[in-house]
Formats: C-alpha cells, sequence, structure tokens
C-alpha cells in the first residue's frame, strides 16, 4: 500500500469517537481490506478480493463469525474511489463514489469501544477525512 507515495504495509489511524470518519479515498488493483478494531476484535472488515468480490464479517476473541457476500462490484481496476463508512444505531452502511454499496448490520454492539481504522493491501491511500 502507498501512503502519501511512501511504500506502507498497513495504516491504522486511531481515534476516539466512531463518528470521525467520514471518508476515504483510495485507488487499488487486486485486494484490500478495511477493519474498525476493537479491544477484542474487529467489529466490521470490508475486504475486496481479486474473486470479483466484497466481502463483509466481524471478527471477536479471534473467531470470525459467518461472512456476508452480496451485490455487484463497486470497484474496478486501477481506478481511484471515494469510499464512506457511516454508521447508524443499526448498521454500518458503505458508500463507494457517492452510491451506496452495501450495509453490514452491528454484530459488535459496543460501538464507544471501536478505536481504531486499519487500511491495508493492494491500494493506494490519499485521504482520511474526519
Amino acid at each position: 500500500m502507498f501512503i502519501n507515495g511512501n511504500l506502507e504495509t498497513t495504516f491504522k489511524h486511531r481515534f476516539t469517537n466512531l463518528w470521525e470518519i467520514d471518508a476515504l479515498e483510495v485507488s487499488g488493483d487486486l485486494r484490500f481490506e478495511i477493519n474498525l478494531h476493537h479491544k477484542d476484535g474487529i467489529a466490521f472488515h470490508y475486504n475486496r478480493f481479486d474473486e470479483n468480490t466484497v466481502v463483509r464479517n466481524n471478527r471477536t476473541m479471534n473467531e470470525w463469525r459467518l461472512e456476508e457476500r452480496s451485490g455487484e462490484m463497486p470497484f474496478q481496476k486501477g481506478k481511484i474511489f471515494q469510499m464512506i463508512i457511516s454508521c447508524t444505531t443499526e448498521q454500518y452502511n458503505v458508500f463507494v463514489n457517492g452510491n451506496l454499496e452495501t450495509t453490514y448490520n452491528h454484530h459488535f454492539t459496543n460501538l464507544w469501544e471501536i478505536d481504531v481504522l486499519e487500511v491495508s493491501g493492494d491500494l493506494s491511500l490519499t485521504d482520511l477525512y474526519a
């Protein structure tokens, strides 16, 4: 992954309020993942695979839950896109280039414990808006 032109393996951003993250601007080719962490795991895992599918999941105490795969692939190889992850009391809403791409119901409900955004994979992170 490239961050501001520098090769990095993972970008982690610590925040105190889940509502701080408004948008990510990234471009990529084959595979990337975005995770919202809490102290015991991952509240929201969003993963784009090179098999032309997007996976959503969560993990608590080192145990993955049942993953969700649905919808169309919203990404194109090498194209810049903007992603907005918004959070309501019931679910995450993932927007790609202004269009609602998917929703994911909360399985981890202590939202105030989510404190790290992790981005990794085959992409370039150009901006993070808070």
